[in-house]
């Protein structure tokens, strides 16, 4: 081959290396204009805002269009409590201020006591020396939960709140006399299963003359017992009835029972049937 061909041949080499190289610079070129005008795009849109997440204060860049969009941008998120100013919506503005408090709430439960009441019951016909626990009673137990609040860490109040009643409390019950020296003291004292009746033939039939198997007229104040517990004619006090004289029987009336006279039918349904203390009087 003449030095001419050769010659030739290495010319269309070296302008298809130069052709390439050129195309390479062009599109790296091209490139490098394209990536500085979204730069510029976005710097353009870019706005600063000052940011404060609970109590710490940072400069922040962006170009997200709402308070949320930022706050999602920045990583932070809000609790059931937190608060945000300005509101979530709010357009962002160049050179703004977004402040985020951190809202906790802490609650704790616990038992609380519910002291008991005192009652005190006078009777004429004890003596003023007599001094008788009808009910020693019980305190009773509440729930009661608090909530402790705190603002960015700070605790700010406390919040007592009342909860559902456990067990109710029982008052102590007391019994004194204020019939002078010449009044009665307890001698014992037993528990009764009492129901009620009056005098009329609604409790007693149709033959009812309104008189105690003793003798003495039937009212409020008599009771009936079994006399082998309860001896006729023993003066007794009947928690929730009163003072009363053992003076009737029943059939019905047997062992640990006894019966309250009442005036009426409808006394006798509301007194319905319970379990009470007695106290033997002497």
């Amino acid at each position: 081959m003449s030095q001419e061909g050769t010659l030739n041949r290495t010319i269309k080499r070296n302008t298809k290396s130069i052709t390439k190289a050129l195309l390479l610079v062009m599109i790296i070129i091209a490139s490098s204009i394209s990536i500085f005008a979204d730069n510029q795009s976005e710097n353009t849109g870019s706005k600063t805002v000052t940011l404060i997440e609970a109590g710490e204060t940072r400069t922040v860049k962006t170009v997200k269009p709402t308070v949320q969009q930022l706050l999602w941008q920045e990583f932070v998120v809000l609790g059931t409590y937190d608060r945000c100013s300005p509101s979530l919506q709010t357009p962002i503005k160049d050179g703004m201020t977004i402040t985020v408090d951190k809202v906790k709430c802490v609650i704790t439960t616990k038992n609380v006591t519910i002291p008991k009441e005192t009652i005190t019951r006078y009777s004429p016909l004890l003596a003023n020396t007599a001094y008788q626990v009808l009910d020693p009673g019980q305190d009773g137990v509440r729930e009661e939960k608090t909530k402790t609040w705190y603002l960015n860490g700070v605790q700010t109040k406390v919040d007592v709140v009342p909860g559902k009643v456990i067990t109710a409390a029982k008052p102590t019950i007391i019994l004194k006399g204020n019939g002078g020296s010449r009044g009665m003291t307890v001698k014992k004292s037993i528990q009764v299963v009492a129901t009620a009746y009056e005098p009329g033939p609604t409790s007693c039939g149709k033959y009812a003359n309104g008189y105690t198997a003793t003798g003495m007229k039937a009212g409020k104040g008599v009771i009936a017992v079994d006399p082998k517990v309860i001896p006729l004619g023993t003066k007794v006090y009947v928690e929730g009835y009163g003072m009363a004289v053992a003076a009737d029987v029943g059939g019905a009336i047997k062992g640990n029972k006894i019966d309250v006279c009442m005036d009426t039918v409808a006394e006798c349904k509301q007194w319905g049937r319970k379990t009470v203390t007695l106290h033997i009087l002497q």
